[in-house]
């Protein structure tokens, strides 16, 4: 079979995040015996070995850098790349007809066709769109006249709404349904990396009381996997199906392949694992954002030695498997030189958005991730939440928190700074676009969070800085391990709501448009829409601790303040 590759650039620094990228085997990674198919697309001969047939004329396309975030993610990070912009590298390939350009990143307005090709006949080929690499199963996109893509910078959100991950194109001259005899790489000058490296999540679901998806299944825990180290579901029950629910990230910024181990019903790491042994077809795959959070059978697979066996051990593959003990010191050695971590992992499109007065929409396209650093500020588009599944940890190595502002651009002090809740959506403003940051107090900023500016004629509060009433020495309020909330509370806008043994703090009193101080209103409701209840002076509350919920109040009540008196 004869094989072609264009020559590429190596992947020069991003503006975001790049890093030089090897495929030189670590020495703590051991090659598993997997057959040829099942690693990358086969090499290919340079630029200058292209050749064609008759009177075949070969594409011309222009490869603009490409970015393993996805695009809506990377507008909110606020690093949106111009369509096909002039100002970007460019690395020119030429593609004959019938061979297949797979793509391992976002194809995004990054890919521009300077000519089309012609057949050997000079018909003109059918050019066909996939969202997944080697050019199978259905096209995603067919067209027929060429001139709409020619000079036309591939592919926009009105001609592709979802861009996938992974993406092949084709020039069709042949008969064939699907696939290629010959295959070629896109490999831009410049990738713009998510993250180099990060881990992913698996879910398991064991025997067949509660299917993959029922809903007392999806209540189970998500199991993190580092890249290269195999796992397995621990229960005397058989492993039915899995589900990925989150990809994980390798070193040099690629996303890690699925890989599944035959289950040779022997116990012990080595054989939960198959002693590291490929043994069932299709057994690494590529993970594509549309794989998430779908059903994947372990329990009826294909051998390649023949018949049908079960799947047990489950990995994401980047260059081996991780021989755990073996050269921990050289290990260590690269833990301490990573000392800036990385970001937390987080979604803008895994939660409902806002369609309405209590109406919500399931997501319209598959969840992405990306991963904030310390201190920069993110965009939540107006109806959006966000999802972060991570504690974030600081340079410093102290847990970061979750700053919030109702307004874009993340300008002068948030809204809101509080713990990260890694088990549920978060939203501050639906009706409008917010952002928000991962906080790191630098030293002597925890006391500036909780000054009232001068310029700034919000309240200032806490309602967990206290211990609840009753609480057992050593306890602390359940999310404070991350600090405590500081809230900017705006004048007759904002309602605090407070459970009945919690305790307020007010580090400052808001200022009225008159110049006089704010007052305090109580309500039995933890809405603030009931009839007024006890207003108070707010001097008394300063750097106190104080219990303002009633006995008339049920569970819970709500605090204004206010300029209305």
């Amino acid at each position: 079979m004869t094989i072609r590759r264009l020559g590429a650039l190596c992947a020069a620094a991003s503006v975001y995040l790049l890093s030089a990228t090897t495929n030189a085997l670590p020495s703590d990674q051991k090659p598993i015996n997997a057959p040829d198919e099942h690693h990358e697309l086969p090499v290919v001969a340079s630029e200058e070995a292209v050749a064609v047939e008759g009177g075949a004329k070969v594409a011309k396309i222009a490869l603009y850098p490409g970015f393993r975030t996805y695009p809506d993610d990377l507008r909110d990070m606020g690093n949106a790349v111009a369509a096909c912009s002039d100002d970007e590298v460019t690395e020119v390939i030429h593609l004959a007809t019938d061979v297949c350009l797979s793509g391992e990143y976002y194809m995004r307005d990054n890919v521009k066709v300077l000519e089309s090709p012609s057949c050997a006949d000079g018909s003109m080929p059918t050019l066909m769109f996939y969202q997944n690499r080697r050019c199978t199963n259905s096209p995603l996109k067919v067209v027929q006249n060429l001139d709409e893509t020619t000079e036309r910078c591939l592919w926009s959100e009105a001609d592709v709404s979802v861009s996938p991950y992974y993406w092949s194109l084709i020039y069709r001259c042949d008969t064939e349904p699907d696939g290629a005899a010959e295959h070629q790489d896109a490999t831009p000058a410049l990738i713009h990396h998510n993250v180099l490296g990060a881990t992913g999540s698996v879910r398991y679901h064991r025997g067949t009381l509660f299917r993959c998806h029922d809903k007392y299944a999806n209540r189970s825990r998500a199991n993190e996997l580092e890249p290269g180290n195999c796992n397995w579901s621990f229960s005397s029950l058989p492993l039915e199906t899995i589900e990925i629910v989150s990809p994980a990230v390798c070193s040099n910024g690629t996303r890690a392949q699925l890989a599944l181990y035959e289950d040779v019903r022997r116990y012990g790491g080595s054989y939960m694992c198959n002693w590291g042994n490929m043994t069932l077809e299709n057994t690494i795959v590529d993970v594509d954002d549309w794989m998430l959070n779908t059903c994947i059978n372990m329990s009826h697979l294909k051998l390649l030695r023949g018949g049908f066996g079960r799947a047990l051990g489950v990995m994401f593959y980047c260059d081996g498997m991780h021989i755990k003990g073996q050269d921990d010191e050289e290990n260590e050695e690269v833990a301490e030189d990573t000392s800036n971590p990385r970001g937390p992992r987080t979604s803008h499109s895994e939660c409902a958005t806002l369609a309405g007065r209590w109406q919500w929409n399931h997501p319209v396209r598959p969840k992405t991730f990306m991963y904030p650093e310390p201190m920069a500020c993110m965009s939540l588009p107006q109806g959006h939440q966000v999802r972060i599944h991570e504690k974030p940890t600081c340079p410093d190595g102290t847990t970061g928190r979750l700053a919030m502002w109702r307004e874009p651009g993340c300008i002068n002090w948030p809204k809101k700074i509080e713990a990260v809740d890694t088990l549920n959506c978060e939203n501050w403003d639906l009706l409008s676009e917010t952002s928000y940051m991962i906080w790191c107090a630098a030293d002597g900023l925890t006391a500036e969070e909780r000054k009232v500016g001068p310029e700034d004629h919000r309240a200032v509060v806490s309602v967990d800085e206290c211990p609840k009433l009753n609480m057992k020495p050593g306890r602390v309020v359940l999310g404070r391990d991350g600090g405590p909330m500081v809230w900017r509370v705006d004048v007759d806008q904002d309602c605090v709501i407070m459970n009945k043994d919690a305790q307020l703090k007010v580090y400052g009193n808001a200022k009225c448009p008159s110049g006089k101080d704010a007052k305090l209103v109580i309500y039995n409701d933890s809405y603030c829409l009931g009839g007024r209840g006890q207003m108070v002076d707010a001097a008394s509350f300063i750097n106190t601790c104080t219990q303002v919920c009633g006995e008339s109040s049920h569970r819970s009540c709500g605090v204004k303040f206010t300029c209305d008196f």
